[in-house]
């Protein structure tokens, strides 16, 4: 055997050696050790702060942002991350079973819970679906018809394809976290036609159904009738595969 067939071998026994090690360098650095987990796992010490739980935050819909590192254990341990569009700093997010888990020094909401004084900065249709900051457009989708036509929905007379709900979210006073519901919008695909049932109906629906007053679950929906809104809701679920990003979504 020449030695240039020699090296050759040499070469070739080498190189997936040097591919594991580099990808094991690459793994290591994406899989640090960033933070530990504190007197539970609800409580995480990243740095010198201190994180808690919030607790309801699961009913709340939010963004997972940039992807810090593990806790407690490069191999098993949950991910950190900063929570998408948050301004405050004050809000972080673990990777749980059924969604994010949301972190702040207090355990408490640093911001976005309704007050009397509050205004709506974020509308979000679905899972961030589509969503719009539009001080304009939220005023569009959730303004009321001057004379609402009422029209019963009930899913069950639907089949798949013929209605597609998008449930509504809202973010108050610039938080990157949306804290209320606001109902939920329906397009009737063979009609085309949108709906829009409001939380407050979405509730006493629910509850009728559940205590046996309606046999069927049959929500009272307005008819939306402004072209402004139908316009707005055909562009934004229309663009809906564009507006999807790919960060994780959590709550709600």
């Amino acid at each position: 055997m020449t030695k240039r067939a020699l090296i050759i071998i040499a070469v070739l026994m080498i190189l997936p050696v040097l591919a594991a090690l580099v990808f094991y360098s690459r793994w290591k650095a994406g899989n640090r050790v960033v933070a530990t987990y504190g007197d539970s796992v609800d409580q995480v010490i990243y740095g010198k702060k201190t994180l808690n739980r919030i607790d309801g935050a699961g009913d709340y819909l939010f963004r997972f942002g940039d992807y810090l590192g593990k806790v407690d254990d490069r191999l098993f341990g949950t991910q950190l991350y900063t929570l998408r569009d948050d301004e405050s700093g004050k809000y972080y997010v673990i990777a749980g079973k059924d969604g994010g888990i949301l972190l702040s020094e207090t355990g408490l909401m640093a911001d976005g819970l309704p007050s009397e004084d509050s205004s709506v900065t974020r509308l979000i249709l679905g899972r961030y679906l589509a969503f719009t900051d539009e001080g304009s457009e939220i005023a569009v989708l959730l303004g009321g018809e001057k004379d609402p036509a009422v029209s019963p929905y009930a899913r069950s007379e639907y089949g798949d394809g013929k209605a597609s709900e998008y449930p509504v979210s809202v973010c108050y006073d610039g938080s990157a976290v949306a804290t209320g519901k606001a109902g939920f919008f329906v397009r009737l695909t063979e009609k085309n036609r949108w709906l829009y049932v409001s939380e407050t109906e979405s509730e006493r629906a629910e509850t009728a159904f559940e205590e046996g007053e309606d046999d069927v679950l049959t929500y009272r929906a307005v008819r939306v009738e402004l072209p402004a809104k139908q316009r707005l809701l055909d562009r934004l679920t229309g663009r809906a595969a564009a507006a999807t990003d790919t960060a994780e979504v959590s709550g709600g």
